[in-house]
């Protein structure tokens, strides 16, 4: 029973520490595109949405944010009083959820997020 229980304590930290992965795209200069931004800063902001797909995500997307930055960025903005953003931190992952959704279902449903934050700017 000891046995059971310290294996079963291994396998769950195991999943918690390696049931998640992020990568980071940063902007150096504040700023994603060619245009300046500026104005009066609003504070910063987060905001995060849903990338689920069958494979992969390019092949079939249920739910795709990561196309449509500005549907899951322009709400945030708005609750600062802003309509812009710059200084920029777009992060892909998944989280221990996404893991088990992951292995559950042999890799064939993903369950993933991407989340953006940065400074809320009013132009």
């Amino acid at each position: 029973m000891k046995k059971t229980a310290l294996f079963a304590f291994i396998a769950l930290a195991l999943i918690l520490v390696l049931g998640s992965c992020s990568t980071f795209n940063k902007t150096t200069n504040g700023a994603l595109g060619y245009g300046k931004i500026s104005g009066s800063e609003k504070g910063h902001f987060e905001a995060r949405g849903p990338v689920t797909y069958i494979l992969h995500p390019s092949l079939v997307s249920l739910k795709d944010t990561n196309e449509r930055l500005d549907e899951i960025i322009q709400p945030a903005l708005e609750a600062k009083g802003a309509n812009a953003a710059t200084n920029l931190v777009i992060e892909n992952g998944f989280d221990t959820i996404g893991f088990l959704v992951r292995y559950i279902t042999g890799g064939l449903v993903g369950l993933d997020y991407v989340k953006v934050s940065g400074t809320a700017i009013k132009q």
